[in-house]
């Protein structure tokens, strides 16, 4: 689901859906809300529509092989997310990784869909 570095954790997102119980607007602007992290992830409205979320000062694992390459290789990881109206609320789809403690707050504001037989 993640991969973990000292200094930063990401979930790997890609092509996840969840959803919101709320309408569309307060369901954006709640997942906006919810992944944002002052520092540590950035949350921007995409031209494309949907939001851009970054997640900034990421270190990749490899990084700590050589330690001397760490103050360099910190990294900007993103993710774009997609919204949709569906029953029961608002669908956000995911593309990219996602700072972990922000995907966890992510799924706290969401409901489990129940998959068809």
């Amino acid at each position: 689901m993640g991969h973990w570095s000292i200094l930063s954790s990401l979930d790997q997102m890609e092509g996840r859906t969840y959803v919101v119980p709320m309408p569309f607007r307060e369901a954006i602007s709640a997942t906006g809300y919810a992944l944002q992290a002052p520092g540590r992830v950035v949350v921007e409205w995409s031209p494309e529509g949907g939001y851009v979320a970054r997640t900034i000062k990421h270190t990749p694992g490899w990084a700590f092989l050589l330690p001397i390459l760490l103050p360099f290789v910190r990294r900007t990881k993103t993710a774009h997310l997609e919204f949709a109206e569906v029953e029961g609320g608002t669908a956000v789809t995911i593309h990219g990784a996602v700072d972990t403690k922000a995907a966890m707050r992510l799924r706290a504001i969401t409901t489990v869909v129940p998959v068809p037989a």
